[in-house]
């Protein structure tokens, strides 16, 4: 009779144990799952910037094959994304939300244009992350002037450069 008294108990115990280990492996693997689920997002975002720096180049490139690198000029400091599409051949990624001008325009993730420090930024939702993107023309500025001049100065490049956020 001790023998079926005791059966039931035990069986809660076993039961009681199992529940403690599946809610243990449980919690593992959300938490693993988010870490991964933040470098998929961070991996896209390194490629959506890769791919911006890669078109940027070509269209330098296109540039100074036709002898036209004074059209460069207006390119630094200017949204990536609209100015890429104005060239043509070039559809923003769906998580482009367009140009802000404030911080609290952003509702929903992705990445936004500020206006006023000329940036390229992403917003995951609630917050914004740290990094901060800037559209620059990067060239020796040998005249002083503060501008590129195509007949004075040495172009040295056209991308995507981390700026302060």
């Amino acid at each position: 009779m001790n023998r079926l008294r005791g059966l039931p108990g035990t069986l809660l115990l076993r039961s009681l144990l199992v529940v403690i280990l599946v809610s243990i492996l449980a919690a593992l693997f959300l938490d693993r799952a988010d870490r991964l689920s933040e470098q998929v997002q961070q991996t896209a975002r390194q490629q959506t910037i890769g791919q911006l720096n890669a078109l940027l180049g070509l269209r330098l490139l296109k540039a100074a094959s036709e002898g036209r690198l004074d059209r460069l000029a207006r390119f630094d400091q200017a949204n990536p994304f609209r100015l890429l599409s104005q060239e043509g051949g070039f559809q923003p990624p769906k998580t482009y939300r367009g140009e802000i001008g404030n911080e609290k325009q952003a509702r929903e993730p992705g990445w936004y244009f500020d206006t006023r420090n000329r940036t390229l930024r992403w917003f995951d939702g609630e917050q914004w992350l740290p990094e901060a993107w800037q559209l620059r023309l990067r060239y020796r500025d040998l005249d002083g002037d503060g501008r590129f001049d195509p007949g004075r100065d040495v172009l040295e490049g056209l991308g995507m450069k981390k700026a302060a956020g």
